[in-house]
């Protein structure tokens, strides 16, 4: 039973049913790992502590690509332990492509000098921006946002379709670009944006924006009160409030000494659907 909606929900747990105490058939002599750069620890775990006959086993996968969703990655510390095969030509995908000879290029260790970028470019393939100067993480962070908002409203780049891609979560980070691009796409929606505190982490969110639910991609169609809320209190919920909490109506109206009237607002947080 769900404390906060007084619904019922149904929870999954992952049990192996091969253990230990109920052991694969010793006739398996070779276990193949695919993609085990996205294979946990403890997944291997699992399969070892069910394999009491020690079996052979081989590891294929590209230690460069995503890593598992829980632990680290098993393939890395079998790269330490065991002889090691390495591709070094590309035979599946054609290096025609230029996303790929780029990511090859950069896994060489070779820089690319400025010298280079013409060549690189590839008409609605690939095209390199660099930076004119070295710039801090805040203002890379702020021209990257305001150059995807121009894509956006050019027609390059359509958030419903595109991916961007980034390195790091925070400072130059998926965390704050996404913000500045829901924030932009809130305002052209004219839709209301709600402050949603959540335990001791404040968030920003609007109807129609696109947010990850249980590791599954996800879309705001509601925002309710939610009753069971009592903690402090919140911004009322606005097309003027951004997400970083500024609402310059409600400054305006502070600088003009204008009493804003909160007490419609009881302290009571939202809920999403």
């Amino acid at each position: 039973m769900d404390e906060q909606t007084g619904q019922e929900k149904t929870k999954m747990n992952f049990e192996p049913t091969r253990t230990c105490a109920n052991p694969l058939p010793p006739s398996i002599r070779t276990i193949i790992f695919e993609e085990s750069s996205m294979i946990g620890t403890d997944l291997y775990k699992e399969v070892i502590n069910a394999c009491p006959h020690n079996p052979q086993l081989i590891f294929l996968g590209d230690i460069q690509q995503l890593p598992p969703v829980f632990g680290p990655a098993i393939l890395g510390f079998k790269l330490l332990s065991l002889p090691v095969v390495e591709l070094t030509e590309v035979y599946r995908q054609a290096l025609e492509s230029p996303i790929i000879s780029l990511a090859h290029r950069i896994l060489s260790g070779n820089s690319i000098p400025a010298t280079e970028f013409p060549n690189w470019k590839k008409p609605d393939q690939l095209t390199i921006h660099p930076w004119k100067k070295k710039v801090s993480p805040q203002d890379a962070l702020n021209t990257a946002g305001q150059f995807f908002i121009a894509a956006e409203k050019n027609g390059v780049y359509d958030p419903e379709e595109d991916m961007i891609l980034l390195p790091f979560n925070k400072s130059f980070g998926t965390e704050e670009l996404n913000k500045i691009i829901a924030n932009h796409l809130s305002k052209k929606r004219n839709a209301d944006t709600y402050e949603v505190i959540a335990g001791f982490v404040t968030h920003y969110f609007s109807v129609g924006d696109k947010v990850l639910y249980e590791k599954e991609d996800a879309e705001i169609i509601r925002i309710e009160t939610n009753p069971a809320y009592s903690g402090a209190k919140y911004l009322p919920h606005s097309p003027t409030l951004d997400y970083w909490g500024y609402d310059p109506v409600v400054r305006q109206a502070a600088a003009d000494e204008t009493d804003v009237d909160f007490s419609s607002y009881t302290p009571s947080n939202f809920i999403l659907y």
